[in-house]
């Protein structure tokens, strides 16, 4: 299972291994560095001493040495560095620094063990010399007494120091690694804590009943995640009120013609004479098909709920689609009487996908036919404004009152005193598509004071 804690865990602990091991490079870096400036500066310091003391032992009168003079030193191993004896014992650093005194190119003095070499190869100053088999840092001087004095010092002594250093910055480290661990477990399992809490307060929440999650004792950094948690919270309590409210109004709208299509049956099935059974024929067609608009109005409001996509990108030629569209509806849905007007401005096109448009206009003509008058005046404008197209169907029939047209966009609602059938959907759902399309409804008075004018402002492309 994966888990947040655990990745975090080897992240710090990573980046604590990585830090400190770069700081402990950097402290031996800098710590070789200050060994070599040690150790140069106490060779030259024992060649200058070797100075004196050589010329004082060379020129000493009545002293008659055997050249090349050997000086004692005190025979320590390089296998013992750092566990030979020190005080009067001396030390086993002592060993490894070695003396030579010449005069020209006669060697005069030397130091027990010292190995051969050719005082041609060796130049003034501070030097690195390869000779046996092994580096040495030397120290030549010139004397006064026109003699050369060099110290040798092998560079084994200098990486044993290093050596030394290193270990001292590296184990330290290692061995703080597990408490390392620990104590970051236990900030991170404290810093989760919160997270958890906020899991346990969504897992908690009502199916019912959602509520807000408090962000008071959280930290300021979870605030965004409990933030997007309220947001998501809000809307799906928002969509399940809508469901509710829509299936409670559907089953509502729904039992009408439900029970109109039982009584006519009935009826039908209860008919004396020809003549009673052909009317409750007719009344049991009418139920019929109100049943099954109302159904597909209820699936086309269902199909365009918060999850419908907005089709931005989908373009509709309005203009050449209307006379198409409503030749349709001509055939389908105007009594002989019924007049229907179009103007439609040429080259129209709009944002929107044609099936939707579509729909506008079938629930508008719809709308205007049922609640315009009997017979219907229908009229049906098409017109460019600015970077919009409006499509606006007016009728000729009784109007609505200005306090009703706001609510008229509601699923359902149907106004008071309306005799006309209906479900009440057709205006929500041309409001809808609008939306999807970025667009707007406006319920306006009809000209002349008289009927209803449903303008759709859709985006012109």
């Amino acid at each position: 299972m994966r888990t947040l804690s655990r990745p975090l865990l080897l992240g710090l602990l990573l980046v604590a291994v990585l830090t400190g091991l770069l700081s402990a490079w950097a402290s031996w870096r800098a710590a070789r560095t200050e060994v070599d400036e040690l150790l140069d500066g106490d060779l030259a310091t024992s060649v200058r001493g070797l100075e004196v003391l050589a010329r004082s032992l060379l020129h000493a009168p009545g002293l008659a040495l055997d050249l090349p003079h050997e000086l004692p030193v005190w025979q320590g191993e390089m296998g013992a560095l750092g566990a030979a004896p020190q005080g009067a014992g001396g030390h086993a650093y002592e060993r490894h620094r070695l003396f030579h005194v010449w005069r020209g190119d006669v060697l005069l003095l030397h130091t027990a063990g010292a190995p051969r070499l050719d005082p041609a190869r060796v130049g003034e100053g501070f030097q690195w010399l390869e000779f046996e088999g092994s580096t040495w840092r030397s120290f030549s001087l010139r004397g006064t007494d026109g003699l050369r004095y060099v110290a040798l010092e092998p560079l084994a002594l200098r990486e044993h120091i290093t050596a030394r250093i290193a270990d001292g910055l590296l184990w330290p480290l290692l061995l703080e690694l597990p408490l390392l661990a620990l104590l970051i477990w236990v900030v991170v399992r404290a810093g989760s804590r919160s997270l958890r809490r906020v899991a346990r307060a969504v897992s908690s929440q009502a199916s019912d009943r959602l509520q807000r999650i408090e962000r008071s004792r959280v930290p300021a950094e979870i605030h965004g995640l409990v933030d997007a948690i309220n947001g998501l919270l809000a809307r799906t309590e928002d969509t399940l009120r809508r469901e509710r409210r829509f299936i409670d109004e559907a089953a509502h709208e729904l039992r009408t013609p439900v029970a109109a299509l039982r009584l006519h049956l009935s009826n039908l099935v209860g008919a004396e004479d020809e003549a009673g059974r052909a009317h409750a024929l007719g009344q049991l067609q009418r139920s019929q098909a109100r049943l099954e608009r109302s159904v597909a109005q209820l699936l086309t409001l269902s199909r365009l709920g918060p999850d419908a996509p907005a089709a931005a990108d989908a373009v509709t030629d309005l203009s050449g689609l209307l006379p198409v569209w409503l030749a349709e509806w001509i055939d389908a849905g105007l009594a002989g009487d019924d007049e229907l007007e179009l103007q439609a401005a040429p080259g129209l096109r709009v944002r929107g996908e044609a099936e939707r448009v579509a729909t506008v206009l079938r629930n508008l003509v719809d709308n205007a036919l049922r609640h315009g008058g009997r017979p219907a005046r229908i009229r049906i404008e098409a017109r460019a404004e600015g970077d919009s197209v409006l499509l606006a169907v007016e009728d000729s029939g009784p109007g609505l009152d200005p306090a009703e047209r706001a609510r008229v966009l509601d699923p359902f609602y149907r106004p008071p005193g309306t005799r006309a059938e209906g479900s009440g959907l057709g205006l929500s759902i041309v409001a809808r598509i609008a939306q999807l399309a970025g667009g707007d409804v406006y319920l306006l008075e009809g000209h002349g004071g008289r009927g209803l004018r449903v303008v759709v402002r859709f985006r012109a492309v």
